[in-house]
């Protein structure tokens, strides 16, 4: 298995970044917005009732496109950009984060915010089920969640994600784009491709009203050959 893609963008590992959000036109006549006036359907609208810690701490509110640096292993940093868009909202909201550059690998990723947290239910490998709690509702110190889903590929291989994610304790992080303060999420598994089991251990550093600030994935290859992972927080906007 060359390389693990990072879920739970807490971690879906997450990461779980974000990027432009459009908005209809501001009309203090009361009549119709631009979008509207020009055939088009009018942004959606975040529902107050959804605007938890687990929505603000993913950064599903931040319209700013976010850059990371990634690196694995001892090999030189890459960059990638990552934008997250507000697709429909009702008793739910479903938001869809797009990666380029150097995050391409991780895959873009379908979200659902619900009353209770926010639900990874589809990554690149195709759906998940059942939907993944990347981050609860409430982000409350000690709190702790078990996932188990599965995500079949067009190739008809079989991932399978069974991990406990933990919140701890505030910190403050510093990376290129400035200090932030954030609330750390780790989480222990096992990541299984068919028949291939690999041991999983993550790190998740996350701010309001931004997203992931950074994030740390170790692994084990098919030879026993520990592989690890570091995405930071380069530059926001």
């Amino acid at each position: 298995m060359k390389n693990l893609p990072i879920y739970c963008s807490v971690l879906a590992l997450a990461l779980c970044l974000t990027g432009c959000q459009p908005k209809a036109s501001a009309n203090q006549g009361g009549g119709t917005t631009t979008a509207e006036k020009q055939g088009e359907p009018a942004a959606p609208k975040m529902p107050d009732a959804l605007k938890s810690d687990g929505y603000y701490y993913y950064g599903l509110d931040n319209t700013k496109p976010l850059t990371y640096t990634v690196t694995e292993g001892n090999e030189k940093p890459m960059e990638g950009v990552q934008t997250v868009q507000l697709k429909s909202a009702d008793k739910d909201a479903s938001f869809t984060i797009s990666r380029t550059g150097a995050l391409t690998s991780m895959g873009d990723e379908d979200l659902i915010v619900k009353s209770d947290g926010v639900y990874l239910v589809r990554s690149n490998w195709g759906p998940v089920e059942p939907a993944m709690l990347s981050f609860p509702a409430k982000a409350t110190e000690g709190f702790s969640w078990k996932t188990a889903s599965t995500m079949k590929g067009q190739d008809d291989r079989t991932m399978t994600l069974e991990c406990t994610w933990t919140i701890g304790k505030g910190e403050k992080v510093k990376t290129e784009a400035g200090e932030f303060d954030t609330v750390k999420v780790t989480g222990e598994g096992n990541l299984s491709v068919d028949t291939e089991k690999h041991p999983l251990n993550a790190e998740g550093w996350y701010s309001k009203q931004v997203g992931a600030v950074k994030l740390i994935v170790k692994s084990k290859d098919d030879k026993g050959k520990e592989k690890s992972s570091v995405v930071e927080l380069k530059k926001v906007g």
